[in-house]
């Protein structure tokens, strides 16, 4: 009696439906034109892929959000390795390498002429217009309605842990007083509770 071992063979497999399968996981991972943060297509205006010293690349908005919720003005923390990356003088987030290869590949979109700018205690990232049209958009933003921007939230106001913080002399010294006149009364009561009645 001969033994066949079928259920070890391994089944004939479609061709169609491997390519179909290998799309289908392609599709469902972010693509390399989309930002690893917020996992949006980059763009040529406020989506722009920006280079970090690391080498890791992430949208200009993920990178505003991440620079107003940091305490550290002048400098951006990468959020996948933590490398810090100074932040260019005078430029701010904007001035920051812009990844050439991956613009390339994004599709040509027609923007506004100028260059996006970034005010980090009002929280915003925008485009001041120069409209051709007779009507100048002010180079602040907020000046017009009509110039672009995006919002990315303002930095954490100053807290009361950090309005309270005392230091200096002044605040010492105080505070030696105030722990010298303590000292002092608690002494004085023992002495007045330990002290024989006349």
């Amino acid at each position: 009696m001969a033994h066949h071992n079928v259920g070890f063979l391994p089944e004939p497999t479609d061709p169609q439906l491997d390519h179909k399968e290998e799309a289908a996981a392609a599709s469902a991972e972010p693509s390399s034109l989309d930002c690893d943060i917020c996992f949006t297509p980059f763009d040529r205006l406020f989506k722009q892929p920006k280079k970090l010293s690391c080498g890791h690349i992430f949208c200009l908005e993920c990178l505003a959000h991440i620079n107003v919720s940091s305490e550290d003005v002048n400098a951006i923390t990468c959020p996948v390795c933590r490398a810090l990356t100074s932040l260019p003088a005078c430029k701010g987030l904007p001035g920051l390498p812009t990844s050439t290869d991956l613009l390339a590949r994004v599709s040509p979109v027609p923007i506004p002429p100028g260059s996006v700018r970034f005010d980090r205690r009002r929280g915003l990232l925008y485009l001041p217009g120069g409209g051709k049209g007779g009507v100048r958009i002010g180079s602040k933003p907020g000046a017009n309605a009509a110039g672009l921007s995006v919002d990315v939230g303002r930095p954490a106001p100053r807290g009361p842990a950090q309005m309270l913080r005392f230091s200096g002399w002044p605040f010492y010294v105080a505070l030696a007083i105030a722990l010298l006149v303590t000292i002092a009364l608690i002494i004085c009561g023992i002495y007045i509770f330990l002290m024989p009645t006349m």
